[in-house]
């Protein structure tokens, strides 16, 4: 059986979900929990390997729900509204929020909005290669292959969201607290936007206690001082309680005696779809949460954070080269088979024709005579005046595009027309917006800023960037 499959590995848990997105309403055809505690690589496998025999299906498409506590995220405000000034932005700064290297991690990130100065104001997610190349592996030595890798805390958005419209404002701003098996995802939304995000270090077993659920009150006041002070000041109208929380009219009570906002404990997973449409293989442990693996496998949400690895970027470009081939190779067997067939039916004049042009063409040989060699000798010599003259042109459209708040102290250009551009800028900002001129320019292909530094000059602050581009004739 072929259907849409959402697989979540954690430390302790395998969650596996398989549906019918296609129907209406969305369709839940089975699902799975397996522990992983104290599991090696190997053992992980083979419990990968069980649970999708014991389904009997075929995932079609696959999809990776990433737990958040394996995801570092950071909200951002960039003085830019520049999709490419953004990237380029993220791309200079990822090392400094997490402590690896860029080629060690992924990245994804959605722009929010614009706030009150102009600043985009970004949502990033930085995840380390090897965790999710890890769970890429386990899939693969089982047999089966991701299609897309997802943070997990969207879809838990994304469920409150479809089921609670009536609650929901359109403008407003809401906190959603889900527990589970090692951590409650603790994320700030509205019917359009994740705002923040941010794991909180307790489990369900600490619920059941006035410990925990207080430990669970003054991490959330928290949170939420933080959010205010840092991105929006704004409280949250209404809070959704969903996971592993039980009957949750205690942690209820709790929250809504210290935040004095409305709580609703959102209804399971499973108990929403109803039973008489569900197929457990086996009953779900009450410490696992099922919500976010769920969403994924029956909703299909736009505003998702996706991670990509550069192998699964490829295998996905070689499915659609080979689809395009087998395109291609279709086309092209329904071409021979009409020319064959022309071929056939008229094959002295098809032999007739050729000799025609032969002759036309010895005609014009004969014709021509050395017009053919002085054209080459022509182009040789405007080829040598192109190059000559290549060094004024660059300079003359260099002095075009600088504006006036950027500086160039250095350029060069060597044979194989790299070039280096080093100078100085009031601001980053300014940097981006010459990195976008120079990239319009007709005489540049690519830009790509290598280092950028701030500097004090002159009791005035710079910034110090170098720039390598490739320029033509």
């Amino acid at each position: 059986m072929k259907a849409l499959v959402a697989v979540e590995i954690s430390e302790r848990w395998l969650k596996v979900v398989v549906a019918k997105p296609s129907a209406k309403p969305p369709e839940l055809l089975n699902c799975l929990v397996r522990p992983l505690s104290g599991l090696t690589d190997e053992q992980t496998t083979q419990t990968l390997a069980v649970a999708f025999r014991d389904l009997k299906v075929r995932p079609r498409p696959l999809i990776v729900c990433l737990p958040r506590n394996l995801v570092t995220v950071r909200n951002l405000h960039l003085p830019s509204q520049d999709p490419r000034e953004i990237g380029q932005m993220i791309d200079l700064n990822i090392v400094r929020m997490v402590p690896y290297q860029k080629e060690e991690v992924l990245s994804s990130y959605q722009v929010l909005d614009v706030d009150e100065a102009g600043y985009s104001r970004v949502l990033l997610a930085i995840v380390h290669q090897e965790i999710v190349r890890r769970q890429v592996n386990l899939l693969r030595v089982a047999g089966l292959s991701a299609d897309r890798i997802l943070l997990g805390s969207y879809a838990l958005r994304d469920w409150v969201v479809s089921r609670h419209k009536q609650v929901l404002k359109s403008q407003g701003l809401h906190l959603l607290l889900d527990v589970d098996a090692g951590f409650t995802d603790l994320v700030l939304f509205s019917r359009d936007h994740l705002y923040f995000s941010r794991t909180i270090a307790i489990e369900p077993n600490q619920l059941t206690e006035e410990a925990g659920r207080s430990r669970l009150r003054t991490e959330t006041e928290q949170a939420l001082e933080i959010f205010q002070n840092e991105e929006m000041n704004a409280r949250p109208a209404t809070v959704f309680l969903s996971g592993a929380v039980g009957s949750g009219e205690a942690i209820k009570r709790t929250l809504e005696e210290a935040l004095r906002i409305p709580t609703v404990v959102v209804q399971s997973p499973l108990a929403s779809l109803g039973k008489d449409r569900v197929l457990i293989t086996q009953d779900i442990p009450s410490e696992v949460s099922l919500t976010a693996v769920m969403e994924l496998g029956i909703e299909e949400g736009p505003k998702r954070l996706a991670f990509l690895l550069p192998e699964l970027q490829i295998r996905q470009a070689l499915k659609e080269r080979t689809r395009d081939f087998v395109l291609l190779g279709s086309l092209g067997v329904y071409l021979l088979t009409i020319v064959g067939g022309i071929l056939t039916i008229r094959p002295y004049h098809q032999q007739a024709y050729l000799q025609t042009l032969q002759a036309r063409n010895q005609m014009l040989r004969q014709e021509l005579g050395d017009l053919t060699a002085t054209a080459h000798r022509v182009e040789l010599i405007k080829d040598y005046l192109n190059v000559r003259e290549l060094p004024l042109r660059y300079l003359t459209e260099l002095q075009r595009i600088v504006p006036d708040e950027i500086t160039v102290d250095f350029l060069s250009v060597d044979e194989q027309h790299k070039g280096i551009i080093r100078g100085k800028a009031v601001q980053l900002s300014d940097v981006f917006r010459f990195v976008t001129s120079l990239e319009n320019s007709k005489y540049v292909d690519h830009v790509e800023p290598k280092s950028t530094r701030k500097k004090r000059l002159r009791e005035q602050d710079v910034t110090e960037f170098e720039l390598a581009l490739q320029v033509h004739l």
